[in-house]
């Protein structure tokens, strides 16, 4: 009984026409005496599991043949210009409908192209701007050019090795005075910079740039390793002061000269070092700075005139530290007030001035001046 009841069941179902939809669900009822084997092997039962997927797998195939054909038409039909918005897509009611997922990633792909094509116009100044993804870049007249070379990327300046030799009166007595200008500006120079104290050498007092090299161990603490090469960068400057009186400082100045030229040949023949004498200038305003060469007029500066005597023909620099003057020009009030001890607003002028003179060294040493 329960077999007839089976039978009668499926005998009473019709296979799905073959133009119908597979999504359908419904299958219609038949009058027709078949036979049980007939019915199973023409339309066999899809359970509802099976049934989804077919509805799944049939709009998946719809949607990819949708975007196709909608991806086709947006290739096919350029955008109007006079319609175009600020992303390069119509904005006129001939512009496919895309769906938003579409639509995000057809926008990431253009701003992409945006984003690469500004790199390009940014790395080529010559090139003509890329406003617009629809506008393609145009070609240099002359597509064999090879981009010039970055001004960041030139060789530094062929730097000269300095004697700054400073010119004043010795002893705490002219310690400081107006007329040794010249040692208190080097003074300052060797404080804010990595420079050893002054000691006895080159028939002066002389200072170097310090070139020590420290490290750490335990348990002794810090400890002196040894001497380092100056850094890139690094002033390659010799500090020098004169101990002898003003007016007879040329031979000490050339002597110092000799020595440091002995030097700078045992480490090479091709350096050529540069001599730079710092001094006071009594015609200039306070704290203005000078760079002139040392065959210059001496005006009045018994100092330079001194120096001028001894070196001969021999290529200087000299850099001068204004210091004002009285009104007078009477011998007596001059030497009164070059010699005088500085006021506390002078010392400051000339404090700021050295930031100028070290400025000035440096062109010198490049080669500027």
């Amino acid at each position: 009984m329960a077999n007839a009841t089976a039978r009668a069941h499926v005998r009473g179902r019709e296979p799905t026409p073959t133009s119908a939809d597979p999504d359908l669900e419904n299958y219609e009822i038949s009058d027709d005496e078949e036979s049980e084997e007939e019915t199973i092997a023409a339309a066999p039962r899809l359970n509802k599991k099976e049934q989804r997927k077919l509805k799944k797998q049939a709009k998946q195939k719809s949607k990819i043949e949708s975007a196709i054909a909608e991806l086709d038409d947006l290739d096919l039909a350029p955008a109007p210009t006079d319609t175009a918005d600020d992303s390069g897509y119509q904005t006129d009611g001939s512009e496919p409908q895309l769906s938003k997922n579409q639509l995000k990633k057809l926008r990431k792909q253009e701003q992409k192209k945006q984003k690469a094509a500004a790199r390009l116009d940014a790395s080529d100044p010559s090139a003509e701007p890329t406003l617009n993804p629809t506008n393609p870049r145009k070609p240099t007249s002359d597509p064999t050019t090879t981009p010039s070379i970055p001004s960041t990327l030139s060789m530094p300046p062929t730097t000269h090795p300095l004697l700054i030799c400073s010119l004043g009166n010795p002893g705490s007595q002219y310690a400081r005075t107006l007329h040794s200008a010249g040692h208190f500006i080097i003074n300052i120079i060797r404080e804010r910079g990595l420079y050893l104290p002054f000691s006895a050498g080159m028939s002066g007092r002389v200072s170097t740039p310090d070139l020590t090299s420290w490290k750490l161990s335990f348990p002794l603490g810090i400890k002196r390793e040894s001497s380092r090469s100056l850094n890139e960068g690094e002033d390659d400057f010799t500090l020098w002061q004169s101990i002898k009186l003003m007016n007879v400082s040329g031979p000490s100045v050339k002597n110092a000269w000799n020595a440091f030229c002995k030097q700078q040949r045992a480490k090479s023949a091709d350096i050529q070092p540069r001599l730079v004498v710092l001094h006071d200038e009594l015609e200039a305003q306070l704290g203005k700075v000078s760079v002139k060469q040392g065959s210059g007029s001496p005006r009045g500066h018994n100092g330079l005139k001194s120096c001028q005597g001894s070196l001969g023909g021999q290529q200087w620099w000299r850099v001068g530290v204004g210091i004002g003057r009285p009104d007078s020009r009477e011998p007596d009030v001059v030497a009164k007030y070059v010699l005088r001890k500085m006021t506390s607003a002078e010392e400051r002028a000339l404090d700021r001035a050295a930031i100028d003179v070290l400025g000035a060294l440096r062109r010198v040493a490049e080669g500027k001046v």
